[in-house]
């Protein structure tokens, strides 16, 4: 069964950060995150770590943008570009952490104080279930 997905808004500018950004709600899908995958597609791939205060990027070929996110949707901190082989600090007022390709937040006018909606498609078509 393929991990569930939702596509990820910055509802304070209106854009689209990705369109399909997979959940890892696991210990083992949180620890593998992003390890093993070459690069992520502007605009279209991400990866959301659900419950997560910080990141390592060991083993990984990329750099990746991360947003913490606050139970309530704000963003409480980026780190922009990680580099490979480097760990983030801990965000103790993280909830959840989205990964993007690195400059994505520039990109999109994304910063530290903006809500983020994840959109969730419901089994049944066309309905939505938003988080």
């Amino acid at each position: 069964m393929a991990a569930p997905t939702a596509r990820v808004f910055n509802l304070s500018t209106g854009q689209v950060l990705a369109r399909e950004a997979v959940f890892a709600t696991t210990f083992w899908s949180r620890f593998k995150g992003l390890m093993g995958k070459k690069r992520l597609d502007q605009g279209m791939d991400g990866l959301i770590l659900l419950p997560c205060r910080g990141v390592h990027s060991f083993f990984m070929s990329m750099e990746i943008d991360v947003l913490f996110v606050g139970i309530g949707g704000e963003i409480v901190h980026i780190a922009h570009s990680l580099p490979k082989w480097s760990a983030s600090r801990v965000v103790r007022e993280a909830h959840y952490v989205v990964e993007l390709p690195a400059g994505r937040a520039k990109q999109t006018g994304t910063w530290v104080g903006q809500r983020i909606l994840l959109e969730q498609p419901e089994k049944t078509p066309g309905a939505r279930q938003r988080r």
